[in-house]
């Protein structure tokens, strides 16, 4: 228990620093470099999500076989499946060398990119994919802490890497002349530090799986592919529902247009990222127990787990809509007011779904407990080509234009999340269909107590939140009176009858 507070603490304070330097660091990099050009880092890290389809097939699934190989007690097992992905990693990397060579100086024929920086562009594409490259190679050495449910090692990892991340992106803005390939340089330079920071963990904590490469198993590579062949889809999956996003504002609306939506998505990506992390640390102990084939206890731990999240994320997704007019009017001052007010409907659009997402995470993390991912792969793959079809269909046939593009993923999104991830959980363990149901009912049933909650303080604290010291100051007392409220109504809605 006392691990898993350090853990979420550690986890929490990681993604504090993170959203500060997003804070911090967007305005500057979007006054010195301007929205066209901001959009292409969005862009850039996009294509490392293309990319990253094809590493999903291995590494996905990876910490998984090596942790129940290693709970089994099965040594050897284990040591083939973690030499038989950094062979293939290796292998990988050659690819992804050829496809850089092949995309990169060709990238004005598959994106809309001004002149004057097409040169930035295409630094910025080469510095972010060896980067890429460096993260790839060393990704196996991360699995070390989940292996050893010792996830808050992982949460001083991000802490480490969010730091220097703002560090070096601050250093390099001031001492060079700004260029976006820049801030793709201080990201290699961080990967090359975490990398090897994962690589003495790794030798610290779990120096029992040896690096071995004659132990490359062919049957390992086997069952990885057919397990995270599943997990690739999904990923496409949710590329076609969010990751075209850019590229299709890009080559549809501009590359003004891209960077206005770049900006949208920054806050609501951050926030997504939150919810991974909080909620993947449940994600070692559902493979514990369900080993164990303790399914009762699993079912407990998942409510524990659903139970944490929404008592964590709510008020600071409620608060950041609330906020968000008093947020982006200080946090883009150097906009226009037309571009700030189009930024903020975007942002709210993209993050209504966070509520959803974060309640029925721990569930979507069952497909992956259980090795049963072809169905919810079916019905991503079909929601990630419907979302690409029907935002291809308005942006030709209506005026909508880039609300198309982030209203339609929300939409589908959030009936994914309510009506298949609870339905499939409890088919997936053998229980009660209305289980999960319930269990996230009671979640959702909350929202509107504490939108209209918060809102009602927001009016009464009464502060104009014309500088940042007075915005600061109404989060606070809004945050502090609503976690109260929250915590009241968490008690109540956990005493209502399953």
């Amino acid at each position: 228990m006392r691990t898993r507070i350090i853990t979420i603490i550690a986890n929490l304070i990681s993604f504090g620093i993170q959203m500060f330097i997003s804070l911090f660091i967007t305005p500057i990099i979007l006054e010195k470099i301007g929205t066209e050009a901001y959009g292409f880092i969005g862009l850039a890290n996009d294509f490392i999500v293309y990319l990253s389809l094809i590493t999903t097939i291995i590494n996905s699934v990876s910490a998984r076989f090596i942790t129940l190989s290693w709970c089994e007690k099965k040594k050897e097992k284990a040591e083939k499946y973690f030499n038989s992905v950094i062979v293939m990693n290796i292998i990988l990397i050659m690819l992804f060398i050829i496809i850089g060579c092949i995309y990169i100086p060709n990238i004005t024929f598959f994106s809309n990119v001004p002149s004057n920086i097409v040169s930035d562009v295409k630094y910025t594409f080469l510095f972010t994919l060896i980067s890429y490259i460096v993260n790839v190679y060393f990704s196996i050495y991360t699995t070390a802490p989940f292996v050893k449910d010792r996830l808050d090692i992982q949460g001083y990892r991000n802490i480490l890497q969010y730091s220097l991340r703002g560090l070096f992106i601050v250093a390099i803005f001031t001492i060079f002349e700004p260029k976006i390939y820049l801030y793709s340089i201080a990201m290699l330079s961080v990967s090359v530090i975490i990398a090897f920071f994962d690589y003495e963990i790794y030798k610290k904590i779990l120096p029992e799986i040896k690096i071995d490469l004659k132990k490359f198993s062919f049957g390992a590579v086997k069952e990885l592919i057919s397990s995270g062949g599943m997990l690739a889809i999904s990923n496409l999956s949710s590329v076609l529902l969010s990751g075209l996003d850019l590229l299709i504002a890009n080559i549809s609306l501009g590359a003004y247009m891209m960077g206005i939506l770049s900006a949208a998505k920054t806050m609501p990506t951050n926030i997504s990222n939150a919810i991974i992390i909080i909620g993947s640390i449940f994600t070692p102990s559902f493979i514990a127990l369900y080993s164990q084939n303790n399914i009762n206890r699993l079912v407990k731990e998942i409510d524990n787990s659903i139970r944490l999240l929404t008592l964590v994320m709510y008020v600071p997704l409620v608060g950041f809509i609330i906020f968000s007019p008093d947020f982006y009017f200080l946090w883009l001052g150097s906009k226009t007011v037309d571009e700030i007010k189009l930024i903020i409907l975007l942002s709210n659009i993209i993050v209504f779904e966070c509520f959803f997402n974060l309640t029925t995470f721990p569930l979507a993390q069952l497909s992956l407990v259980t090795n049963k991912l072809k169905l919810p792969v079916i019905v991503s793959f079909i929601l990630g080509v419907t979302n690409t079809i029907t935002v291809i269909v308005l942006l030709n046939f209506t005026n909508l234009g880039v609300y198309a593009i982030a209203s339609v993923s929300t939409i589908l999104l959030i009936v994914r999340y309510v009506l298949f991830n609870p339905w499939y959980a409890a088919k997936m363990l053998g229980v009660n269909k209305s289980t999960f149901f319930v269990m996230t009912f009671k979640r959702y049933i909350m929202l509107p107590v504490i939108f209209v909650f918060m809102y009602l303080v927001k009016r009464l604290i009464a502060i104009e939140s014309v500088t940042w010291g007075k915005f600061i100051i109404n989060i606070l007392i809004c945050g502090v009176i609503s976690y109260i409220f929250m915590g009241l109504l968490s008690i109540i809605t956990n005493r209502l009858k399953n």
